[in-house]
């Protein structure tokens, strides 16, 4: 599991996506993360 810290960025920045780049590259990130552990959950 890795923790990302936004510097700069208001605390529901996710919610800017369009608006903030940063936005897109945190829910991008998780929905990766996500996508990942639900390929280990279904191949256990």
């Amino acid at each position: 599991m890795i923790l990302d810290i936004v510097a700069d960025v208001p605390h529901v920045f996710p919610a800017f996506v369009g608006t903030l780049d940063e936005a897109s590259e945190a829910l991008d990130r998780a929905a990766l993360f996500i996508a990942q552990r639900l390929r280990t959950a279904v191949s256990a």
